[in-house]
């Protein structure tokens, strides 16, 4: 996860690899507003992100973590006038981010106990539902 500043616009780079370590498939998008990944969701067809409406991508705030003079954490809060929305990456592309799709939700912050959660697509569609 690269953020986006200025000129540059925010890359998610996607890498899967096989049980041996021998990659599998690099994806790469730029998606505006998605400045920030942690948790993820891993379908069989698809990677599903979060972009929450608490965390801000900008220069200084970047500037400000990577002197010491904040944390994440620290600099996390509810920015109401950015979206919260799920972004929906099929693994199975080329990677020039055809077919990615966005689903606005009300404001949340999606987080798991190990970063990322790998379920079936009829579990994951019923918690969707659920939401």
């Amino acid at each position: 996860m690269r953020p986006g500043f200025a000129q540059r616009s925010p890359s998610l780079t996607v890498y899967e690899f096989d049980p041996s370590w021998n990659l599998c498939q690099k994806q790469i998008h730029h998606i505006e507003g998605l400045n920030y990944a942690h948790d993820f969701v891993l379908l069989p067809d698809y990677y599903v992100f979060h972009m929450t409406p608490f965390v801000k991508g900008s220069w200084w705030i970047t500037t400000k973590i990577l002197l010491g003079w904040s944390s994440p954490g620290d600099e996390m809060r509810y920015y109401p006038r950015l979206p919260s929305r799920f972004v929906i990456i099929p693994r199975h592309t080329s990677g020039d981010s055809a077919g990615v799709m966005f689903v606005d939700t009300d404001p949340c912050h999606v987080s798991s106990k190990f970063g990322f959660i790998k379920c079936n697509v009829a579990l994951f569609l019923s918690e969707c539902i659920y939401l």
